[in-house]
């Protein structure tokens, strides 16, 4: 897929792709470069009378496939793009790519089609910084069978949500399978304090209203540890 190589191989052109991924996490100035760096692949490989109609089929079709039938495309890319990169920067870059799918239903997401699975009409990509949109804020911190930062005895079991802050996690409680919740990590030492605290408040004021169905019941902040969090 074009979108993909296009991705790939932009962020393995200014240097180490874990550095680079790095950069994404902290939105320095360096990331307009990486993302002309995409941008430049793509224009070189897709003709611009082109380019719309690839970048909608493409994206459509992340959005629709299985997790494993994606996750094929990614390895096939990743093989075929990073022949000369390190086992490190080739693991960096997959586990960047799981995070697109969710980013693009994210993005894609309206009234006419709530899954975002479809790409509206009027998405656009133009120039570089269009690609901001679309792109995954940060490589993934947590995964799959990570424990949880001071909470001994919880382990991550699904990822829900990543953004430029945070992570959001299912997570389960390794001797009592019937016990789980859902966890928001904050990310961003110079804003964890400001948004966690944030948060807990407008929670705790829509729980004082009592239960509510479709709504995660707040159980514990921590915001003494590295990684602070919300349960």
């Amino acid at each position: 897929m074009e979108i993909l190589a296009a991705i790939v191989g932009g962020l393995a052109v200014a240097g180490p792709i874990a550095k680079n991924l790095g950069e994404l996490a902290q939105g320095s100035l360096r990331v307009i470069k990486l993302v002309d760096h995409i941008w430049d692949r793509f224009r070189n490989n897709v003709p611009e009378n082109k380019r719309t109609s690839v970048i909608h089929q493409e994206l459509e079709q992340i959005t629709q496939m299985s997790i494993e039938e994606y996750e094929a495309n990614v390895v096939n890319t990743i093989n075929s793009e990073l022949v000369a990169h390190s086992d490190e920067d080739r693991s960096a870059m997959k586990d960047y790519l799981s995070l697109l799918p969710a980013q693009l239903t994210t993005a894609f997401a309206r009234l006419e089609d709530p899954s975002g699975k479809t790409v509206p009409a009027t998405f656009q990509v133009t120039e570089a910084l269009d690609l901001l949109a679309i792109l995954p804020p940060r490589p993934p911190c947590f995964h799959e069978g990570d424990s949880v930062p001071g909470k001994p005895g919880w382990v991550f079991v699904k990822r829900l949500g990543v953004g430029g802050f945070a992570e959001v996690w299912k997570a389960q409680h390794s001797r009592f399978s019937g016990t789980s919740a859902v966890i928001k990590i904050c990310l961003d030492p110079q804003s964890q304090d400001r948004l966690i605290k944030h948060e807990a408040t407008v929670i705790n004021q829509v729980m004082q209203h009592g239960k509510h169905s479709g709504i995660v019941e707040l159980r514990n902040v921590s915001l003494d540890s590295v990684h602070l969090g919300l349960i």
